[in-house]
C-alpha cells in the first residue's frame, strides 16, 4: 500500500496558475459532485497560514479518529504549492500519504485509507483540474 500511496501522490501534481482561489467548502462541493465522497470534520490548528480541516472518505475509517486526512485552503496557489511539495517529500520518504493539489487547496489523505476509497478522490481531483 505504501508504494501505491507514493505513486498516487506523484500522479497528480497540482495546477496553480493562480486563476482561482477556492474555499474548503467550494472544493469539497466540486469534488463530491465528481464522486469523491469526502466528508469534512473538525477544524484543525494550522501553522502554515491556511484553514485546515480533518477530512474523511466515505466508507473509510471515521474522519476525526485518524482515519482520513486533511484539507486546507491557503491564501494563494503559491503557498499551497510549497505545502504540496512538502507533502510529496514526506510521501516519498514514508510512502504513507496521498497528496493532491488544486489551485490553493491541498488535500492529504493518509496511506491508511484503502485504495478503493482513494480511487474516487483521485478521479474527482483529476476532473476538477481538467476544468
Amino acid at each position: 500500500m505504501a508504494a501505491a500511496a507514493a505513486l498516487f501522490s506523484l500522479g497528480l501534481a497540482g495546477c496553480g496558475d493562480g486563476s482561482e482561489n477556492l474555499s474548503v467548502d467550494g472544493f469539497l462541493q466540486r469534488a463530491n459532485a465528481e464522486g469523491a465522497g469526502l466528508v469534512v470534520g473538525t477544524e484543525l490548528a494550522s501553522a502554515a497560514g491556511g484553514r485546515t480541516f480533518a477530512v474523511g472518505v466515505r466508507g473509510a475509517p471515521a474522519v476525526d479518529h485518524g482515519g482520513g486526512g486533511s484539507v486546507a485552503a491557503y491564501e494563494d496557489a503559491r503557498a499551497a504549492g510549497r505545502e504540496y511539495r512538502n507533502c510529496l517529500q514526506s510521501s516519498r520518504a514514508s510512502g504513507a500519504l496521498y497528496c493532491y493539489r488544486v489551485e490553493n487547496i491541498l488535500l492529504i489523505l493518509s496511506g491508511d485509507v484503502p485504495p478503493r476509497n482513494v480511487a474516487p478522490v483521485r478521479r474527482a481531483v483529476a476532473r476538477i483540474r481538467e476544468g
